[in-house]
């Protein structure tokens, strides 16, 4: 009788175990180079859950027949959001640019403070009220000075961003003193203004400058009068 025994030489056998070994190797070093990857970008970039409420338009009962506050009554002209959920968002980071077919592209960021504008009716410029010191802020208007500085919104917060005059329950102007990129310079009146709708026809983005980031976009027709 002849016996045989088939067997796996050692020279073979060591060679499928390097081969096993090198490749969960690898397969560790791409899995823990994508999670350092996504632990990094999560660290520097926000992720926020933003909604875009409406426009408070100060009251429209209290305007005058050229749709400015009487004596300045409320503070609270401007597009309101809320966070919903998600990292902390700081004012002095965020860039809305808003968008119509009529009226074109307006932009402004935190360091926009809001401005004087002409009034057509009154054929003069306008000067807000001491109210508007700062483009976006807490919502309601602070007001206290100190919480009229505090620029870092949590969840569950809301907060406002301050447009130069309302012409209507859901009609506004918005403008920037600074040059628009998109526009081209003039006899030192260079500025970013439009005034809009909300309608489905004009939309926004909302991003944060420091990472590009966009946190939140659609269309103004989503909001309400509040």
């Amino acid at each position: 009788m002849v016996t045989r025994e088939d067997a796996v030489s050692p020279v073979v056998g060591v060679m499928l175990m390097l081969v096993v070994t090198i490749i969960i190797a690898g397969a560790v070093t791409v899995f823990a180079t994508g999670f350092m990857a996504d632990t990094e970008k999560n660290a520097n970039t926000p992720t926020a859950q933003l909604k875009f409420l409406g426009l408070d338009n100060g009251g429209y009962d209290l305007l005058n027949a050229n749709g400015l506050l009487i004596n300045g009554a409320r503070a609270e002209i401007g597009l309101v959001f809320e966070h919903l959920a998600g990292d902390p968002v700081d004012l002095k980071n965020l860039m809305i640019e808003i968008t119509s077919t009529s009226a074109g592209r307006t932009s402004v960021t935190y360091n926009d403070i809001p401005s004087e504008y002409w009034d057509r009716a009154a054929t003069r410029y306008i000067t807000l009220p001491a109210g508007f010191q700062y483009r976006m802020t807490k919502y309601p208007y602070p007001t206290s000075p100190s919480q009229q500085k505090q620029t870092i919104i949590n969840p569950g917060e809301r907060f406002i961003i301050f447009v130069e005059y309302v012409g209507g329950a859901t009609y506004f102007g918005i403008r920037s003193d600074r040059l628009d990129p998109t526009e081209s310079s003039g006899s030192g009146n260079a500025y970013s203004s439009g005034g809009y709708a909300l309608t489905s026809d004009t939309t926004y983005v909302l991003s944060d400058e420091t990472s590009g980031t966009i946190l939140l976009k659609g269309n103004l027709g989503e909001g309400i009068a509040l």
